[in-house]
């Protein structure tokens, strides 16, 4: 991949209006322990997907998005699932703009809205559009509801979110080392040409190597890009390149009968122990 050819890749971007985001609900008292390293795909190994190519078509926001929903999905069914992207990529129409520019909150606002497509009916096209009067008779009605999306701006808290309830998504500003980057933890060079615009990642885990802390992304490039799809990008104190200033996840809640079950457990629970 050129640097001209790149050039039209990265008009990805979490929101059009960040004051619509609400923060996560802290989740500091459900858990004590963060481990030093976590992978989402061996912990939840029937949730591992192959990784995505979005080819010449600047659509990480609907890829990375997806692909964060599905993964959620999962860690409430046991079931894997494949959300389909090019759904939203052609049939979201109101704010964005397919393969030329869009935004994940939207993509997000989308779905919520709409019966969620299996990607085996509607896969992904690299950058040609599906016709959206076609009629998909796959679609997913046993995932639960997606209630609403939310924001995290500390690494403590991306880490949380994560281990609870499933990878989270956030923007990069891609310098041109990061299209050749082959292995270990990144750091941006400085003096490399920054893109204009940003591109959209899911985060699956984070871990040490060489002494270096970083947070390990999924990306949309294919596997011979990077680690197999994957990349390390390095952990800083502050902004991980845009990563703990604000990652987005998308909360996706059972179904009514599964909430019911689990309030009548633990009321329960909480007159047994009130009677001991």
């Amino acid at each position: 991949m050129t640097l001209d050819q790149a050039k039209v890749l990265f008009q990805s971007y979490l929101s059009d209006d960040y004051k619509d985001i609400y923060f996560c609900a802290s989740r500091e008292d459900r858990t004590a322990i963060i481990p030093d390293s976590y992978d989402f795909r061996t912990q939840y190994k029937q949730c591992a997907r192959e990784i995505q190519m979005q080819g010449n078509c600047s659509s990480s926001w609907a890829l990375a998005m997806a692909s964060m929903i599905s993964d959620r999905i999962c860690m409430i069914t046991n079931k894997t699932v494949y959300v389909s992207a090019q759904h939203v990529i052609s049939c979201d129409t109101d704010i964005n703009e397919g393969c030329k520019k869009g935004y994940a909150q939207r993509a997000f606002d989308f779905y919520s809205r709409n019966k969620i497509i299996n990607e085996s009916c509607l896969p992904l096209s690299q950058g040609n559009y599906t016709n959206c009067s076609q009629k998909c008779a796959e679609t997913l009605p046993d995932h639960g509801r997606l209630a609403r999306i939310c924001g995290v701006d500390s690494q403590e808290q991306i880490k949380r979110e994560i281990i609870l309830a499933g990878p989270m998504i956030a923007s990069l500003e891609i310098h041109s080392d990061f299209l050749s980057y082959k292995s270990g933890v990144y750091f941006p060079d400085l003096a490399q040409y920054v893109y204009a615009g940003s591109h959209i990642v899911k985060i699956i885990g984070w871990g040490t190597e060489n002494g270096l802390k970083y947070w390990l992304i999924e990306n949309t490039w294919g596997s011979d890009w990077g680690e197999n799809g994957l990349a390390k990008i390095g952990m800083l104190d502050k902004d991980d390149l845009h990563i703990s200033q604000l990652s987005l996840a998308a909360v996706v809640e059972g179904k009514r009968e599964e909430k019911k079950q689990k309030t009548s457990a633990s009321k329960q629970e909480s007159a047994e122990e009130a009677n001991k």
